[in-house]
């Protein structure tokens, strides 16, 4: 009980080359963003015991406040709440997770303050690998439904964890009211990735992943906007100890997002690229 991770950080987080680590390289920073890694304040969660290499999760975060604010005679309601939800197999070479959460915000303020808000946000991802011995094949799928991140929509870390990579071609596809095409409730995002890491020697192994997305909004204030993103990742990690570790990483992003007006095409370009130790105390 408390703070706690998202059952999708024990379930998919995990997964991949990069999992939710090396910025672009990994899920959360990449095609993927908050789906795979987020926190829940005030929290319950549960996980079952292991039945045969099964095991489920679920977990639950609610907030029901009303206050009135002083000097501006605004009273300000919340009944948001986050349900999540998954689980995970294990056997052998074969592994597979999967997770789904619901963000569902209800805010309204009244008096001297008026507005409401109101959202859900849907998202669900399905991973799996297969170790060969020589080399380690991971491939997952996830999408997301509904707005994500609406300064409106509270203060939990789903709001701050964003879309990864693709929140840099967002900020491009504003409404009337200023908010990004992943902020309001008609966003649409599907993200994949594909991942091989094999074995050199008994300390290093070398790590490749493609990322790619494809996003847009219904709603006609965004005039038919629609992104796409593909990330391509190459590291190498060599273990000096149990607990210490070198790693050398390159990265390149490549983005594009389009209107149905006319309006000129956005398009993003990055890379990455970096060495470094890491050690677990």
């Amino acid at each position: 009980m408390g703070r706690q991770h998202t059952i999708a950080v024990d379930t998919i987080g995990i997964r991949g080359p990069f999992n939710v680590g090396y910025l672009q390289a990994g899920q959360l920073f990449g095609a993927f963003g908050a789906s795979t890694f987020a926190r829940m304040d005030n929290a319950i969660k549960y996980w079952s015991p292991t039945f045969a290499g099964f095991k489920v999760g679920l977990g639950y975060s609610g907030e029901a406040n009303k206050q009135t604010l002083s000097g501006v005679g605004t009273i300000s309601e919340n009944s948001s709440n986050w349900i999540t939800a998954g689980g995970s197999y294990n056997n052998g070479p074969i592994s597979v997770g999967v997770s789904y959460d619901r963000f569902d915000t209800d805010k309204k303020n009244t008096g001297g303050t008026v507005g409401t808000y109101k959202g859900k946000v849907h998202m669900w991802n399905l991973f799996g690998s297969y170790d060969f011995d020589v080399v380690k094949l991971d491939l997952g799928y996830g999408q997301v439904r509904g707005a994500i991140g609406n300064p409106n929509s509270g203060t939990t870390e789903w709001q701050a964890g964003g879309i990864g990579l693709n929140s840099q071609l967002a900020g491009r596809a504003r409404n009337g009211a200023g908010l990004a095409y992943h902020q309001t409730n008609g966003y649409r995002q599907q993200a994949w990735t594909l991942g091989l890491t094999a074995p050199v020697g008994d300390a290093g192994k070398v790590l490749f992943s493609y990322q790619g997305s494809a996003t847009k909004n219904t709603g006609d204030a965004f005039h038919g906007a629609k992104g796409k993103l593909s990330i391509f990742s190459l590291g190498y990690e060599h273990s000096l100890s149990k607990r210490t570790l070198v790693y050398a990483l390159a990265t390149i992003g490549r983005g594009d997002l389009k209107w149905n007006d006319g309006t000129p095409k956005a398009k993003l370009r990055t890379s990455v690229v970096g060495v470094g130790m890491q050690h677990r105390f």
